[in-house]
C-alpha cells in the first residue's frame, strides 16, 4: 500500500498500519518537547514515550496481554554496608544501592544514602525493615518528612523480648515535589543485618 493510500485509509477509518511488520507512530511535535504513540511491532506492544523516535524514551508500554510497565517510574531499594550491634546512625542509612530508577534516593552529597526526594507531587510508597532491636534497648522506625515526625510504625519498649527482632512497616503517603524522607531510629542503639534490612520507595501515583 503506498503513503498515500495508507494516509487515506487513516483518514477514513482510523486504521494506521497496513497489517505488515513494522513499526507504527504518531508523533505530536510540541515546542519543547515531543511525544510519541506507536506500534512497536517487533515486541507487540503499544508505547507512550518521550521524543520522535519509536522506542528511545519509553515512559509506558501495553503488551498484548495487558500487562502496563512504566520503565522511568521512581523506585529504589537499597540496604546497609554496616552490620552488626551497637549501631547508632540517625537517620539509619543504606549506602548499597541496589534499584534507583530515576536516581531519587540520595547517594552523595546531603542526606546520601538516607534520604529519597520526590520528583513530583503524588502518592508514594515507602517499605522497611531498618534494623532489630538489641539486647535491652528499645527500638523504633520513624518515617521522616523533610526531618519531622511523620509516623512512628514501630516502637518497641524492651521488656522481655528476644534480642534481634525484627519489625517490618509499610506506608502510603502523599509528597509535594522535593519533600524528602528519611527513616529514625529515635536515638536507640540497634543492630543491623546487611543481608536482610531494608529501605525501599516507589512511586505510585
Amino acid at each position: 500500500m503506498s503513503k498515500a493510500a495508507e494516509l487515506a485509509k487513516f483518514i477514513a477509518d482510523g486504521t494506521l498500519g497496513t497489517g505488515v511488520a513494522e513499526d507504527k507512530k504518531l508523533v505530536f511535535d510540541g515546542n519543547a518537547q515531543d511525544f510519541h504513540i506507536g506500534l512497536d511491532d517487533s515486541a507487540d506492544d503499544l508505547v507512550i514515550g518521550k521524543g520522535s523516535a519509536l522506542g528511545t524514551t519509553t515512559h509506558m508500554s501495553f503488551n498484548e496481554d495487558g500487562l502496563v510497565l512504566k520503565p522511568l517510574q521512581p523506585f529504589f531499594l537499597a540496604k546497609p554496608t554496616t552490620g552488626g550491634d551497637g549501631q547508632t546512625s540517625d537517620p539509619y542509612k543504606f549506602p548499597n544501592v541496589i534499584h534507583n530508577v530515576g536516581n531519587h534516593f540520595v547517594t552523595s552529597g546531603t542526606g546520601a544514602h538516607e534520604r529519597f526526594v520526590a520528583p513530583v507531587t503524588a502518592r508514594y510508597m515507602f517499605t522497611a525493615t531498618a534494623g532489630y532491636l538489641q539486647g535491652s534497648n528499645n527500638f523504633s522506625t520513624r518515617f521522616m518528612i523533610n526531618g519531622s515526625i511523620f509516623a512512628e510504625p514501630v516502637r518497641f519498649i524492651q521488656g522481655s523480648a528476644a534480642s534481634h527482632c525484627a519489625f517490618t512497616c509499610s506506608i502510603v503517603v502523599q509528597l509535594e515535589a522535593n519533600d524528602y524522607v528519611t527513616l529514625s531510629s529515635a536515638g536507640f542503639t540497634y543492630h543491623i543485618n546487611t543481608a536482610y534490612n531494608f529501605f525501599s520507595g516507589i512511586l505510585l501515583s
